[in-house]
């Protein structure tokens, strides 16, 4: 469109140059004109600084697509002047003279208008990539997450990128189960998938939902004796459903009779949440192993660890 957009313009702005510099030879070269009455000198000239606006704003729109108001002022004249010569035809013309005037001054004048659709849908989605991406970045920042591979798939496919954000509100939903036994749940499918970056997120959303570092640790570690019962039930609930564990069964009734059924679709949500995202990065190429994350866990528990000082000289 912005190639269809610049031949018009070159057009009707060489049109325009044409009627400014040399009105006497445009009024005996164009074919009809001359029929039309004697040759008005100044208002040849008034017309031909019309086009030459008319296309310089084409050329304009060529390069800046986003700005219709480009288009709109070309077309206000050109699309006048096609109607014009349409409305003339109407009254009767010679079948050489129509053809002449539809290729010369109709189909120039409003073919421009069909660069409207196009670059408002294009200005639709680049406004619509820039906000995904805008709500990424917000998402980056707030929780140290790299979501460059989010922003590599707008930039490919920005609904299909919606669309797998708009999975999101599910796999985040607990359905009244406690944050403690979803994030356990959660972490330990993320591990299996081993997505350092991911691990690190959900570490960081767990927290912020009030889990205690020292219990993610000891999730981690595999110290199951540090856990409370409900993170205990949870990781073996993640553990079955990821192993495909004949016993999963009696363990999803155990975890009914503690949650009840809302908390056994927290579980499995979690479930699919610390698989999904791990896994379509691994598939974009994205991925990257936890055991740097789990170094930086340490790190962390250590710091929120009491220190032990020595005794004071005086009891």
């Amino acid at each position: 469109m912005r190639v269809l957009l610049a031949i018009i313009g070159i057009y009707q702005a060489a049109n325009g140059i044409v009627m400014l510099i040399v009105p006497g030879f445009w009024y005996s070269a164009v074919p009809g004109v001359p029929d039309t009455g004697p040759a008005n000198i100044h208002f040849i000239r008034d017309i031909g600084l019309a086009f030459l606006a008319a296309g310089a704003a084409l050329l304009m729109a060529s390069r800046r697509p986003d700005d219709g108001r480009l288009i709109a002022a070309a077309t206000i004249f050109l699309g006048g002047h096609a109607i014009c010569h349409l409305i003339e035809m109407a009254h009767g013309t010679t079948m050489g003279a129509a053809a002449r005037d539809i290729l010369l001054i109709v189909v120039p004048g409003l073919l421009p208008l069909a660069a409207f659709p196009a670059r408002d849908q294009e200005s639709e989605v680049m406004m619509f990539k820039r906000l995904l991406k805008q709500q990424l970045w917000k998402f980056e920042n707030r929780y140290g997450y790299d979501t460059g591979y989010m922003r590599e798939l707008v930039d490919t496919d920005e609904f299909g990128a919606l669309k797998l954000a708009l999975i999101s509100p599910f796999t985040n939903e607990r359905f009244s189960l406690p944050a403690a036994a979803y994030f356990t749940a959660r972490i330990t499918a993320t591990r299996r998938a081993d997505c350092g970056s991911c691990m690190k997120l959900v570490i960081t959303l767990a927290r912020e939902a009030g889990v205690e570092l020292k219990a993610i640790e000891a999730l981690l570690n595999g110290a199951a004796a540090l856990l409370p019962d409900e993170m205990v039930l949870a990781e073996r609930y993640a553990r079955a459903v990821l192993d495909n564990d004949p016993e999963l069964p009696d363990i999803i009734d155990a975890c009914e009779q503690r949650w009840g059924k809302a908390g056994v679709a927290g579980l499995s949500a979690a479930v699919v949440s610390g698989q999904l995202y791990p896994t379509f990065k691994r598939g974009l190429g994205h991925g990257n192993a936890c055991e740097p994350v789990l170094a930086w866990l340490k790190a962390e528990a250590a710091k929120d660890r009491p220190q032990h000082h020595a005794e004071a000289e005086f009891a």
